[in-house]
């Protein structure tokens, strides 16, 4: 049962990964690719939910806990610091079409 929960998380958090790095890649609009950014960061929460649910209470689902609290505190300070670049290199703020 174990093993079912922790590849359920790991694929659903897969698939949050790829859904954020598709959306990236594939929208022209440097606005429209910031929102893809925040998905891969929750992604690690799942991850690290995994490690917590295969490990149990030991040193390494500490660390993947740890982990997963940085990149979701540091996702919002990410997206700010890229729309800031967005906005120096389109001063206008307009929108490339």
């Amino acid at each position: 049962m174990r093993d079912a929960i922790v590849a359920a998380l790991l694929l659903v958090a897969t698939a949050t990964g790829l859904v954020g790095a598709l959306g990236a890649a594939l929208l022209s609009d440097p606005w429209a690719r910031l929102h893809y950014t925040a998905p891969p960061a929750f992604a690690a929460v799942l991850v690290a939910g995994a490690v917590a649910v295969e490990a149990g209470p030991a040193i390494v689902t500490e660390k993947a806990i740890l982990l997963a609290v940085l990149l979701v505190a540091a996702s919002p300070i990410s997206v700010q610091a890229l729309a800031r670049a967005t906005r120096s290199v389109h001063p206008t703020g307009e929108r490339k079409r």
